[in-house]
């Protein structure tokens, strides 16, 4: 199984969607909704061995100033799981578990993780 993790450190507030729209509190809130996890998850699977289980991407979002966590509980991604502090450790062990990584695969992604930005797309 292969988990791409989407890391963001937003302000502490409720985050919450709606007809696919995002709001952080009662403000529009565009960065949530532009996250390109399609899009890595279509090279993960390329770059991965064809016995590899490519799962839903997680965004997991982190308090930008550590004093109060982001309320994610309301937030809705089209293509991924959306996670904070309080619920990521739950979600990683529901999806994958926690066995060590197949060195096959670890192998394969290093390769792509190494290259410059321009060259994994």
């Amino acid at each position: 199984k292969v988990l791409m993790i989407d890391s963001k450190a937003w302000k502490p507030a409720t985050y919450w969607t709606i007809f696919g729209h995002t709001y952080r509190g009662s403000q529009r809130f565009e960065p949530a909704d532009a996250a390109p996890t399609a899009f890595l998850n279509e090279q993960l699977a390329r770059m991965c061995p064809s016995n590899a289980r490519i799962m839903r991407p997680v965004i997991a979002v982190w308090s930008s100033n550590g004093k109060r966590q982001a309320n994610v509980m309301w937030l809705r991604h089209k293509g991924a799981t959306v996670a904070n502090s309080n619920t990521f450790m739950t979600v990683i062990k529901r999806r994958v578990g926690m066995r060590p990584a197949d060195p096959n695969i670890v192998a394969a992604l290093s390769t792509w993780v190494a290259q410059p930005d321009h060259a994994r797309q």
